[in-house]
This record gives structure tokens, sequence and C-alpha cells, in this order.
């Protein structure tokens, strides 16, 4: 029986090369319309065979060719029509990936322990190894903050009512912010692009939890049109949370990214952690550095009297570390501590303040949609609104959480500030009480963050933009103090009008 060689030796060339081409041809069909095409391709080579075999009379063969043209024009336009879809969607985006590894190829021991040896030293090679209870002591208390920094995620509670989200999940959804914060997860579905698969999926789920086979994990595709980054696609993989006890608590649901504009998504994820990890470690060294300055408590106090003798219900926004928050529950008052950032939180947390008298949300202070109309006696925002995309809009929420007659107060840095005086004033109270040393390095971070923040966002709205800012979202300025805190801020009090 001859071999595959000998056989491909006595093949013609034109024959092999025709071969080939057809398989390359059959291989090339990715689409609809390219098996559309090489339906009335093949069709077509059919009748051409038939005509020059005299079994098809050459007069029809024509007609019959024409006719089958015309076809595929009338099934691309339907299909364009009704589906269009199919034309319009891109191949997706391919990540590079690490040589060995494109083809599943296993990399050799050898190979593994050649790069070991030959590979530049990297900074904690030469540690000790870990000890056996290092996850549990210092990696488990931090571990929430990982997840602020992946993939896009949103958490849902028991009710699949949308709480909270991720800084990835921020990006990519800020269009739709505002209007899932705290609602049901169909107020998200409905904003995707591929609304008739997600809600026919979550029909099924519900049938299932209504014959109580509750799916501890659950996946399916996600589409999304973001105004920053293009059609974006996911892989949702949302698992169930429970507590010690094994009860549910709510849900994490997990995307991960297939297609996506993703040297612009890449840019600002990488901003957006820096500046927020900038923060979480500028927290504790802000605590130990300003508890120590009387004039930040003055600031405190000047701000929160706006707020009316008496137990008052009171939103302290962009709380951070919780001082302004300590101030207000030492005053008797019922709070609401609105803060975004992780290590803020934690701090806050550690100083256990308040019992019920405390009620803290995780959110930013641009998208209040959280909390009720007309909840609050008075709102106060302590160095927050210059760090602020758009103090109006910001404001206006402000102004929507207050009751009737309800006061605002904040205090602010503006385009005229030099932050040179306050951190010169702080540096010489740490020096009177000797603490200047210990806190040498908590100091440093705090006067480098601080100058930075003065160079790119501190001087970006004057105060008159601030007082107009107030005014046009419905308050009455009461108290206006153009400079204060070391010429650092300036201070408003304010009325809903």
């Amino acid at each position: 029986m001859p071999d595959r060689e000998s056989l491909e030796k006595e093949s013609p060339p034109s024959e092999v090369k025709s071969a080939d081409s057809r398989s390359d041809i059959i291989n090339s069909v990715r689409t609809v319309l390219g098996f559309l095409a090489l339906i009335v391709l093949i069709a077509e080579g059919s009748l051409v065979t038939l005509a020059t075999t005299n079994n098809l009379s050459k007069d029809y063969a024509f007609p019959v060719m024409l006719l089958l043209l015309f076809a595929l024009a009338v099934l691309v336009v339907v299909v364009a029509v009704r589906w269009p879809a199919v034309f319009s969607s891109s191949p997706p985006t391919v990540l590079p990936v690490a040589n060995g590894a494109a083809s599943g190829k296993k990399i050799e021991t050898t190979v593994i322990e050649k790069r070991l040896e030959q590979s530049p030293q990297i900074v904690g090679e030469e540690a000790p190894p870990p000890s056996a209870n290092v996850w549990f002591d210092d990696l488990r208390p931090v571990l929430h903050q990982a997840i602020h920094y992946t993939s896009p995620t949103y958490f849902l509670d028991v009710n699949l009512k949308l709480i909270d989200w991720n800084l990835a999940f921020e990006l990519i959804f800020a269009r739709s912010l505002g209007r899932i914060h705290g609602r049901h997860v169909k107020h998200f579905i409905v904003e995707l692009a591929n609304y008739d698969e997600v809600i026919a999926h979550a029909q099924e789920f519900t049938k299932k939890v209504i014959k109580g086979k509750i799916p501890f994990v659950d996946v399916e595709p996600l589409r999304y049109g973001s105004e920053r980054y293009g059609e974006v696609s996911f892989v949702k993989v949302a698992a169930q949370l429970h507590d010690p006890n094994g009860l549910p608590r709510g849900w994490s649901v997990s995307l991960l990214v297939r297609e996506i504009d993703w040297e612009a998504f890449q840019r600002d994820l990488l901003e957006e952690a820096r500046k927020d990890k900038l923060w979480s470690v500028y927290s504790a060294s802000y605590d130990r550095v300003l508890l120590e300055f009387p004039p930040y408590k003055k600031l405190i106090d000047d701000v929160i009297a706006v707020v009316p003798a008496g137990r008052k219900t009171v939103a302290d926004l962009g709380a951070g570390t919780g001082n302004v928050t300590a101030a207000l529950l030492a005053a008797g008052h019922n709070v609401t501590a609105v803060e975004s950032n992780l290590a803020m939180l934690d701090r806050l947390r550690s100083k256990k303040l308040g019992g019920k008298a405390l009620t803290v949300v995780k959110s930013t202070v641009e998208n209040l949609s959280g909390l009720a109309d007309a909840a609050f006696d008075a709102a106060v925002m302590v160095n927050v609104l210059y760090a602020v995309n758009d103090p109006l809009t910001c404001l206006q929420g402000v102004q929507r959480i207050l009751k009737p007659g309800g006061v605002l107060a904040f205090s602010t840095t503006h385009a005229e500030v030099d932050l040179d005086t306050l951190l010169g004033s702080i540096q010489d109270r740490l020096e009177t009480i000797g603490k200047f040393q210990s806190l040498a390095a908590d100091y440093k971070l705090v006067f480098d963050l601080n100058k930075a923040i003065e160079k790119e966002i501190a001087k970006r709205y004057t105060r008159d933009n601030y007082r107009e800012w107030t005014r046009a979202a419905g308050f009455e300025i009461i108290r206006d103090v153009k400079s204060t805190y070391e010429d650092a801020v300036m201070l408003i009090h304010a009325r809903k009008t």
C-alpha cells in the first residue's frame, strides 16, 4: 500500500496546489458573509463544470450565475437589517502572550533552572522564608483592599441590590453609576447592550431560586457600551458571599474583560489606582501629624459650628479618617460618614466611634444617590470640595439630601492659596512639642502630597467660583470667611433656600 510520501510524489503539482487552495478557502471562512459567499462560489463552480462538460446548456449557466449573485446580495441586505451585529462586531482584542505560552508548550525544567540562575536579583529575594502564620496575621486583615484594584467588580446584598463597586468598574460604567447605586441589579441589566440575553438568564436564575436551588456561582456573558472605552464585553462570574455561620450575606460579581480599548483603560486604571493608594498611605500619616496641630482642631470646630444645638442628623461628606465625625458625635449628633477610600475607612473603623449614632456609607461625595432626599439637618465638608471634578453637581446633591432650612458648611482651598505657610506651621508645631524627629517620615509624606495637591488641583477654582456654585445649588450664604487655617482655605456656611 503506497505511503503518503509516495502518493504526494505521484500527484501532479497542479492538483496538490488546487487541493491546498480549496482547503485554504474553506478554512478562511470566519463570518456569516464569508459562509454565504462560499456557498455561492461552490454553486457557480458546479454550474461552470456542468456547462463545460455539456451537461448543462451554456445559455442557462450565465443567467443562473447572475441569479445566484443577486440572491447573495439580497441575503446580505436581509442579514444586515435583521442582525446588524453579524457585520458590526469586531474580533476580540488579543493581549500579547509571553513566549512559550502561545502554543501551550511546556517550558522545560532545565530552562526554568537556567532562568533562575541567570536572572538579575529582585528586591526581597534575600529575605528569610515567610512565617507559617503570615497570611493570617499580616495579609488577611488587609485582603479586602485587593479587590479594589483588580478586574471590574461590583457587590450585591442578599436581595440583589447594588451596594458597591471597585475602581475598574467605576471607570467603565461611569455613565450609569448614579442610576444603579443602591438599586436592584435589574437597573444595571437594563443598561447592558445584550439586555435580552441577560434578562432571560435572570429569569432562569429566578426560577432556580423559587425552587430553592440557589446557585453558589453564576456565569454569563455581558456587553456594555462605554463612552470612553467603546464596546466592552465581559464574562461575569458571580459568587455568593457567606459569613462564618454559612449564612449568605450577598454576592461578589467579577467581570473578566474580553474586549475593551485596552490602551485607554490601562492608562486610566493605573492613574486612578495610583491616586487612590497615595491617599491610602497618606491617611495614617495625616492623622499622626495633624492631630498634633491645634489649628486643625480649630478648623473642624469652625466648620461644624454651623450645626444647630441638640441632636441633629448630620452628613460628614468626605469623612476621611473620621476626625470631623468624632467631633460631631462628641457634640451629640447622629452622623452619617460618607467616604470612598478603603484605608481612610479602615482608620475610621479603628477609632470605634459612635455606636448606633454613626452610619458609615462607602461612596464618593459626587454620588450621593444612596442617601435619601431631605434626610439631614446639616452637611459638612472639611477640605474636600477642591478635589471634586464637578463642584456644582456635588453641591446640588448636598442640597437634595438636606431638609428645608438645612445648613451646609465647607472649607476648601482656592486659586490664591499658598500651602507653604501651613506646612511650615505644622513643622514648627512638631518641633516645639519634640515630635518632629519621630514623625519626620509622616511629615514628609504630608508635605509632598500637599505640594502635589497644590500644583495639580488645589488652585483650579476661585473663591468666587465656590460662592457662585453654592448659590446656584440652592443655598443662601450666611457666613463667608475669606481665609483661615493658616491662610490655606476659605470657609462657607450656608442655608438651603
